[in-house]
């Protein structure tokens, strides 16, 4: 996935970060558009670019391809943006793409913010350094844990505040809206401004979750919101990625 004009170079420069620069965060460039990334080795970056580069989970359904295709300056939310590779992966893609990405870790957000700098694309990409809620307020929140950094309870270990703001108005009408955000995915997806958007990508956690089973819950909360959903990637623990499709954007054989 990285720059195939110095691909033999920067292959050899990540196995050898990986060995020898843990924690350290290394630029290297992506072979679709050179758009930046920056990675922190030994750490749960160079996974989650695994996830999103080369496993390609959000590689959209049809349906969501095809409506994507049709606008040159696509909307997309990022709710839960961590150090801003899925924003990459979408520029690579379509390089008219708009995005709003909200992340609320500080050491995440600053990778984010500074990857935004070196695209050249802050006109297009925009950072809310907070919780994406349904509403406006301040929480306690664990930060330092990288991809897995959470809202927690008032007094939990390392805990700090952090503003939540209400991300339903970037959301209403937004062509893609991708929600990851570690359990605060339930109060926006019980939210009926979300219904508005094109689709939406979701991981699913068990904590928050207003029923039994997560996964059923959210299928069942996005179908309220007027989606159809077409199941992506089921992980153990009640965690997993499901696709919202507006219904008049689904085949009858993609629905539910």
């Amino acid at each position: 996935s990285f720059r195939s004009g110095g691909h033999g170079r920067q292959r050899g420069r990540f196995v050898a970060n990986q060995l020898h620069g843990a924690g350290e965060a290394r630029r290297y460039e992506l072979r679709a558009g050179g758009l930046p990334v920056l990675l922190r080795h030994g750490t749960v970056d160079v996974f989650t670019f695994d996830e999103v580069f080369h496993r390609r989970l959000y590689e959209p359904p049809r349906p969501v391809a095809e409506a994507l295709s049709r606008t040159a300056t696509p909307r997309v939310v990022d709710l839960g943006a961590n150090i801003g590779l899925f924003g990459a992966w979408v520029l690579s893609r379509q390089a008219g793409a708009r995005i709003v990405a909200y992340e609320p870790d500080p050491d995440n957000a600053a990778m984010h913010r500074e990857l935004i700098a070196l695209s050249g694309r802050g006109d297009a990409w925009r950072l809310v350094e907070a919780c994406a809620g349904a509403r406006a307020g301040e929480v306690w929140f664990r930060p330092g844990l990288e991809s897995a950094s959470h809202v927690v309870g008032a007094g939990a270990d390392g805990a700090i505040r952090r503003p939540v703001v209400d991300a339903l108005p970037d959301c209403e009408g937004a062509d893609l809206v991708k929600i990851d955000i570690e359990g605060g995915e339930w109060e926006i997806l019980q939210d009926p401004r979300l219904a508005s958007a094109r689709a939406v990508v979701l991981e699913h956690h068990p904590d928050g979750c207003p029923g039994d089973d997560p996964r059923a819950t959210a299928r069942r909360l996005l179908g309220e919101r007027g989606f159809d959903v077409v199941p992506g990637v089921e992980a153990a623990d009640g965690i997993g990625m499901l696709w919202g499709v507006r219904s008049v954007d689904v085949p009858s054989d993609l629905g539910g």
